[in-house]
């Protein structure tokens, strides 16, 4: 066998197993070479075989190809507040692997951006087009301290039905949090008189698949800055569970416009402009 093939194929298949960390097959792909034969040549050079348990660690060790600041949700702040809130909301975590992963419209794909720069994430964030025709953009990492702290505030996989408020969070970032998930999952409409004058009403609205969360929200608003309570509703469609919605009044979704967003704070630029606008078109009431 050693005497098949080349001096220089056998020293490329030796420097991509050793040096490189390639697998065997993957070792021997440029040349043809089954993995049969890469490891007939490896073993007529004298190199140790990885075992399996060897292997399966470099793999993960190189399926990782990027460093992550991963103690960042270990430290609370007003932005790693905000990022758990929008995770909590529209991101998704992965039963079976460490990946977190952050999917947008393209348009805000600027968001994604600052989250990559805040976090320390140091792989790129990827456009596409969904079947349907949407224009997406999406931030996937992997990081097992990430997944872990997630954890501890209810921010798990599957989370859509089991998500809770995030209590262990210190009371001064909760704000951040709702502004996160408002940025995930809420929306901020100009509702028209259903006579047809006037210029409306500013609406600002929140759902969840979970009442807790929204019960927790209603609550901290009211406590904290008085703005008055809301009831949580319950819409029912077929063969589903039901999905809670939070809507405010034009005064106090002024209220919430007051305390939800700061000079220094992360937000949806496209969601804070629609809401910039209405609160400059719509008069006080």
């Amino acid at each position: 066998m050693r005497n098949e093939y080349s001096q220089e194929i056998i020293d490329k298949v030796i420097d991509n197993y050793v040096n490189k960390h390639m697998g065997r097959l993957a070792s021997g792909r440029e040349f043809g070479l089954s993995d049969r034969a890469v490891k007939k040549i490896l073993k007529d050079a004298g190199i140790r075989l990885r075992t399996h348990r060897e292997a399966v660690i470099l793999r993960n060790k190189k399926s990782k190809k990027y460093d992550n600041n991963s103690n960042y949700f270990s430290t609370e702040s007003p932005n790693m507040a905000y990022i758990m809130g929008f995770i909590a909301a529209d991101g998704t975590i992965r039963k079976r692997e460490n990946s977190i992963k952050i999917t947008v419209s393209r348009r805000d794909r600027e968001l994604l951006e600052k989250i990559k720069e805040e976090v320390g994430i140091e792989v790129e964030v990827k456009d596409y087009t969904t079947s349907q025709g949407y224009d997406c953009s999406t931030l996937v990492w992997t990081d097992q301290k990430h997944k872990e702290d997630l954890a501890k505030y209810s921010i798990v996989p599957e989370k859509t039905f089991v998500l809770r408020p995030p209590t262990k969070l210190k009371r001064e970032y909760w704000i951040d949090y709702i502004r996160g998930y408002f940025d995930g999952d809420g929306s901020i409409n100009n509702i028209k008189n259903s006579n047809g004058r006037g210029k409306g009403s500013i609406r600002w609205q929140l759902c969840s698949a979970t009442k807790e969360l929204l019960d927790w929200i209603v609550d901290f608003f009211n406590e904290e800055y008085g703005i008055p309570k809301v009831n949580v509703q319950t819409r029912i469609r077929d063969h589903e569970k039901p999905l809670y919605i939070i809507q405010y009044s034009s005064r106090a979704s002024r209220m919430i416009y007051k305390v939800l967003y700061s000079e220094s704070s992360l937000y949806l630029a496209r969601k804070k402009e629609i809401f910039d606008n209405l609160m400059t078109l719509i008069e006080p009431m």
